[in-house]
């Protein structure tokens, strides 16, 4: 009895952590001294945007922390409507570019240098700053 419980409880908390995985979006960092080896959190940050493009899932959102970012990042899923792919500057976060080649991709804050281009390839997506 006791080992057909412990089973159960197993499964049961292997269900949640499956549900609360797919329901709850998650905030990504990234750092210019972060490591794509790392989990990609505050305390751990990736090194480059595009390891977060690569990573992230509708509704996510990555933190690009200031510095510059010597790549243009090409975005690789879709979000959904109310579950938005974005990409948030925190402070001065100078990249090439961006081509967003997704839907319901945000991307907000960004100054990009020298002169390259953000490009749309889809709809529903916004450019803010």
């Amino acid at each position: 009895m006791k080992t057909r419980n412990s089973i159960f409880l197993f499964v049961l908390s292997l269900a949640f952590t499956m549900v609360s995985t797919c329901l709850f979006a998650k905030t990504h960092y990234v750092a210019a001294n972060g490591q794509d080896t790392n989990p990609g959190t505050k305390g751990k940050p990736w090194k480059t945007i595009q390891k977060a493009a690569d990573s992230m899932m509708p509704g996510d959102e990555a933190i690009i922390k200031a510095g510059e970012y010597d790549e243009t990042i090409k975005t690789t899923k879709d979000g959904e409507d109310g579950k938005r792919i974005t990409f948030k500057a925190s402070g001065l976060v100078k990249i090439k570019g961006f081509k967003i080649n997704n839907n319901y991709t945000t991307v907000d804050g960004f100054e990009v240098v020298p002169r390259n281009s953000i490009i749309l390839t889809k709809s529903n997506c916004a450019i803010l700053n």
